[in-house]
């Protein structure tokens, strides 16, 4: 059973957040110049962070579930996560910006914000803490190395 919701259903409820509160009259920028091809942009790049990460969890045949962090038998240090220790979460983030950007709402940029700080404190440093346990001090010089986000 889980006890909390899984990073997939944070971003779609977040993403169904911003979709209804730029719904209502606040600070706007819609109608800028580029403001659909710059969401578009912005959302292939997280598209690619994510694909390009996933590819490296199958590849070394570790779980990619963020579920059960606990399950992982392979630390992934090389290739994207030299950049990044969660790239599919900042590809998330990326998803939901470029969905902000497209919508024009500023008061999404709080929902981007609310979105970074649940995901860092309820999934992220879940995982961390799992990690340490399987993988001791290697995933701390990783840690050391490397920051969370970007």
């Amino acid at each position: 059973m889980l006890r909390y919701l899984p990073p997939p259903v944070i971003m779609v409820i977040t993403a169904a957040l911003m979709w209804l509160t730029s719904r209502t009259p606040t600070l706007s920028f819609t109608g800028l110049p580029g403001q659909t091809a710059m969401a578009i942009g912005v959302f292939l790049i997280g598209m690619l962070l994510i694909i390009v990460a996933a590819l490296q969890f199958y590849r070394s045949g570790t779980t990619i579930s963020p579920i059960k962090p606990e399950s992982s038998e392979y630390l992934i240090t090389s290739g994207i996560y030299r950049l990044s220790r969660n790239p599919i979460y900042l590809g998330d983030l990326l998803m939901l910006l470029a969905w902000a950007i497209y919508l024009g709402a500023a008061v999404n940029l709080a929902w981007l914000a609310l979105f970074l700080w649940y995901t860092t404190q309820f999934q992220i440093m879940r995982e961390e803490r799992a990690l340490v346990e399987i993988f001791g001090q290697a995933y701390r010089d990783y840690c050391a190395r490397v920051r969370r986000w970007l």
